[in-house]
């Protein structure tokens, strides 16, 4: 009897070993990633290159030498490649192409030729971004962005670049976070040209969303080329800023309000408007911008791309703060995973209506002990996973950062790179470089982080 026990014991214990690993077996084969899925880094030009003259260095942001990427490039290229990068997003710096209106600089041209030849080399698909933050000084004579000649001189310029360069790039960005720099410029005075007037934040939203329309036409007419031979050739859409935001006091009727206003505004005006080809925007105390439809507007994305970094809790006047209870970056912005889910799940609203495919443009965090990256990331790729297996159509995921960088406004304070500055990787990178060769959150890493 005791013997028969100890058998049945034995084939118990067996067969849940079995069921165990078939069950393993499966949540691995569910942390797999889509085939030809892209893993990459993001930049700009202004925050790595270096020699950089535009609106920002005269107006007392200047980047100086930056992570000096002017001549570390091909090194650059050559570690992301290393981590198990397929896919580099990037900026081409208008001021350095266009340094006086209508001047083409030919050094300019030059050293993006020079990129675009080693990312080749390297293996790297390139995602570019025409407008990210910044302007050629000439631009300030007329009011930039507030002027509606920024659209003309905008699709000159577009035009230019996908005359030179579209046989290079088969993935473009018109614009970074349109409505972050329409706000940090012209509504909260933070950057370049430091105003602090909602209206006119408003025009220069539907300044930037004319522009975009036009370079979009533009950029399809000029760039026919299947630059790596997918058979499909260019792509075009734009880089959202999403923020989760939500009520700080659910109680409150007007923190409801303040919060539709905002999402309505902040998140979604521009994807709205890029598909309706409509822009139709009111804020209370404001004249509202309601402009007619737009032929070249509608339908001017093929790819829904955006940038995610945390969670926001509104009040009702205006203000946003973040989940004190939660766990915050050294730059009090809440590490929130989740919300990750939440932006793609927004993003799939418009991108399910055209049948377009999903890229997050940007995800990261500053960490100067490189303690929390490594966790954010795993955590962050299962929540895009998640959404994948609901059936998100992501196609590619770009961390911020490549490297340590000028972060703008905030100078060289913040730390969002997976390497230093002076070429040290960072533990974290190594993480990222196991997700990005395997194509999947491997067991050790789900072990470790997702348990």
């Amino acid at each position: 009897m005791k013997r028969e026990k100890s058998m049945l014991l034995i084939v118990f214990l067996f067969l849940s070993s079995l069921i165990n690993q078939n069950a393993y077996s499966k949540e691995k084969e569910d942390l797999n990633f889509p085939k030809g899925f892209l893993w990459g880094t993001a930049t700009s030009a202004y925050q790595v290159e270096g020699g950089i003259k535009n609106d920002w260095s005269k107006n007392g942001l200047d980047a100086g030498k930056a992570a000096n990427h002017f001549e570390e490039f091909d090194n650059d290229f050559k570690i992301a490649k290393s981590l198990g990068n397929n896919a580099y997003r990037m900026s081409i710096e208008w001021a350095r192409i266009e340094p006086e209106k209508d001047q083409w600089n030919q050094e300019g041209v030059d050293f993006y030729k020079k990129i675009f030849k080693s990312l080749k080399k390297h293996g790297l698909k390139p995602m570019v971004t025409i407008h990210h933050f910044t302007n050629p000084i000439w631009t300030e004579k007329f009011g930039g962005w507030e002027n509606k000649e920024i659209i003309e001189r905008f699709a000159k310029f577009t035009t230019f670049l996908a005359k030179t360069f579209g046989d290079d790039i088969d993935l473009w960005l018109t614009f970074n976070e349109p409505n972050v720099y329409a706000l940090k410029s012209f509504a909260t005075g933070d950057w370049p040209p430091f105003k602090k007037d909602r209206q006119i934040t408003l025009y220069v939203m539907n300044n930037i969303l004319k522009a975009h329309a036009e370079a979009y036409r533009i950029l399809h007419e000029f760039d026919k080329t299947d630059a790596d031979g997918d058979g499909i050739a260019c792509e075009v859409g734009f880089a959202q800023h999403i923020a989760v935001l939500e009520p700080f006091w659910v109680l409150n009727p007007l923190d409801h309000l303040m919060t539709y206003f905002q999402n309505k505004v902040f998140n979604e005006a521009f994807w709205d408007a890029c598909t309706t080809g409509k822009f139709d925007l009111f804020i209370p105390g404001l004249k509202s911008i309601n402009e007619p439809f737009n032929e070249k507007l509608k339908n001017s994305m093929d790819f829904v791309g955006f940038n995610y970094y945390t969670r926001w809790f509104i009040k009702a006047n205006g203000d946003n703060v973040p989940n004190e209870k939660g766990e915050l970056t050294d730059m009090k912005w809440e590490i929130y995973p989740i919300g990750l889910g939440k932006s793609i799940q927004l993003a799939n609203n418009y991108a399910k209506k055209r049948n377009l495919p999903i890229y997050i443009t940007e995800v990261g965090l500053s960490d100067p002990n490189d303690s929390k990256r490594g966790k954010y990331i795993v955590t962050h790729t299962k929540s895009m996973l998640d959404e994948i297996k609901k059936g998100s159509n992501v196609k590619g995921f770009m961390f911020w950062s490549l490297m340590d960088n000028f972060e703008l406004a905030d100078g060289y304070g913040p730390k969002f790179g997976l390497m230093t500055i002076d070429r040290k990787i960072k533990p974290s990178a190594y993480i990222y470089k196991e997700i990005s060769e395997t194509n999947s959150i491997t067991e050790k890493l789900a072990e470790k982080y997702l348990k």
